[in-house]
């Protein structure tokens, strides 16, 4: 983790840095396995149930990103956010777009209109965003990887958890979560 929030100021990709490590835990797991007599069948039974039906999702939402910064839509987004207060229209823009297309890359989309922002004002572009990706992500089960993984476990475990009854909890903790924190940047900055 630590790495990770590093790694922009050692110049190492976060991807190489997770792939890294990620084979690191194979190997040292194969190695405890070993010593300790077990069956590779724990190992093997956890790469298994990774959620690889997760990736297509992902790299699709990362497209649709791509794509839109390719064709100047985050330009216009950035006009349309600056017409109102940064930090609210930031931070509000950022959760209910991470609730359409996942906080990851709503985090990447956000990354490139900050850049079309005025410097003067970029710092509360940035702050806001920050709130409204990771507080956004509480509001539907699209708005974080967890939140789709929480979903997917609740319904193989058939537990009753439906999407509306998430939106339910979520709606009670991130709308005035998001709120007073944006309130209190607003104040800050």
């Amino acid at each position: 983790t630590i790495l990770i929030a590093i790694s922009s100021y050692i110049q190492i990709e976060m991807w190489i840095v997770t792939f890294l490590f990620a084979i690191s835990l194979i190997i040292t797991t194969s190695i405890y396995l070993l010593i300790s007599k077990n069956k590779f069948k724990v190992l093997l039974n956890t790469i298994k149930r990774a959620p690889y039906s997760l990736i297509p999702f992902v790299l699709s939402m990362f497209v649709i990103v791509l794509s839109l910064n390719n064709i100047g839509i985050t330009s216009l987004i950035s006009d349309f956010f600056n017409s109102f207060s940064e930090v609210f229209s930031f931070g509000v823009g950022g959760a209910i777009i991470a609730n359409l297309i996942n906080n990851i890359p709503m985090s990447v989309l956000f990354s490139n209109i900050i850049e079309t922002v005025n410097v003067t004002v970029r710092h509360e572009a940035i702050y806001s965003t920050i709130i409204g990706s990771n507080l956004g992500a509480f509001l539907t089960p699209v708005g974080a990887l967890a939140g789709i993984m929480f979903t997917d476990l609740v319904h193989k475990q058939e537990i009753e958890f439906s999407f509306k009854t998430f939106i339910k909890y979520g709606c009670i903790i991130s709308i005035p979560t998001i709120i007073v924190a944006l309130s209190v940047l607003s104040f800050i900055i």
